[in-house]
């Protein structure tokens, strides 16, 4: 059971670091970055808060994976703007991810099962983002590589820590359902 998990935590890791790297290469090539905005925020805060819980090499890879998807969705939201309006948006990307952060590093430290819980709810947030994005800009099309190895990471984290808490068993259902579409 034990060496089940571990290989479910790996591969959790394994697909979703290739998720962040197809993320990142593509966001280069397109010049448009396919994550909803609200999770780059979502996500970087949680990388943020963890580190100083978790300071483990995972922790310390999706950061940096992280901070570069951060850099691309500042420069996508910069782009033929004015200096100034440049400015606000920088403030405004800076302010979303303080917020998040605190907030994280106040779940995790307020709570037992915090940072597990939270990382689902950012899935199911980013899982939501992804669809209405899906919707409302099909012209921008999905990404086969990105669809699927988030989905593979997330079953493995899902099939990784659905035993822990039953609440996890129902997000990361509805996350894989809402992945599957």
């Amino acid at each position: 059971m034990l060496n089940e998990l571990l290989t479910f935590d790996s591969g959790s890791v394994i697909f979703w670091s290739i998720t962040y790297i197809c993320v990142i290469v593509r966001g280069f090539k397109k010049q448009k970055l396919l994550l909803p905005e609200l999770s780059v925020y979502l996500n970087l805060g949680w990388e943020i808060s963890s580190v100083f819980i978790n300071s483990g090499w995972k922790n310390w890879l999706w950061l940096l994976l992280d901070c570069l998807i951060f850099v691309l969705l500042i420069a996508q939201k910069r782009r033929g703007l004015s200096e100034e309006k440049k400015s606000s948006q920088t403030i405004i990307g800076i302010v979303f991810l303080t917020l998040s952060t605190v907030a994280f590093a106040i779940v995790f430290s307020s709570t037992q099962n915090g940072m597990v819980v939270s990382s689902f709810v950012i899935d199911i947030v980013m899982a939501i983002g992804f669809l209405i994005t899906m919707i409302i800009f099909p012209q921008n099309g999905r990404s086969i590589p990105i669809a699927v190895t988030k989905l593979i990471g997330d079953f493995c984290a899902w099939q990784h820590y659905r035993l822990y808490l039953p609440i996890i068993d129902k997000i990361g259902l509805t996350v894989l359902i809402m992945n599957s579409v």
